[in-house]
């Protein structure tokens, strides 16, 4: 497999091994799905997102920068009048950040260690942590954690 792919899959393992306030099994995949079967249930895909190749970063060895995004999914129904449950969502913004918090603390992935990470942000989409147009459109919290691991070798 691609370097790309197995930094993503290091981070599945990570996030598998966490102990965080919500139960999930994360998964690999190319792109998070649009129309998820069970809607219902908490879906935490990771993405191998981009790369970048830099210059060297010292005599022998290069560094190069893999970006990985972690998508947080869950349907959020909403109240007879018409509002999201906001106990449910402020659940989901802790899972959120909670992942942000495990990866920066955890620099090195346990199964990939060559890689560490650089940083995390939401993307413009989802600066409040989640993607607002997908809350009030499809009743989904999505939230999207762009994260960057550098790789010396």
């Amino acid at each position: 497999m691609s370097v790309h792919t197995d930094i993503a899959d290091a981070v599945v393992a990570q996030l598998n091994d966490a102990s965080l306030s919500q139960d999930f099994t994360a998964v690999r995949k190319h792109r998070p799905q649009k129309k998820r079967a069970d809607a219902a249930t908490l879906a935490v895909t990771v993405i191998p997102f981009g790369w970048t190749m830099q210059s060297h970063a010292d005599r022998s060895r290069t560094q190069d920068d893999y970006t990985i995004d972690v998508v947080v999914q869950k349907s959020v129904s909403p109240t007879a009048a018409g509002e999201h449950d906001e106990d449910a969502l402020d659940e989901l913004d802790t899972l959120f950040e909670e992942i942000a918090q495990h990866l920066k603390s955890n620099r090195r992935p346990p199964t990939y260690a060559t890689a560490s990470w650089i940083r995390s942000e939401t993307l413009p989409e989802s600066e409040a942590g989640y993607v607002r147009e997908h809350l009030e459109h499809a009743h989904e919290y999505v939230g999207i954690l762009r994260t960057t691991y550098r790789r010396i070798a």
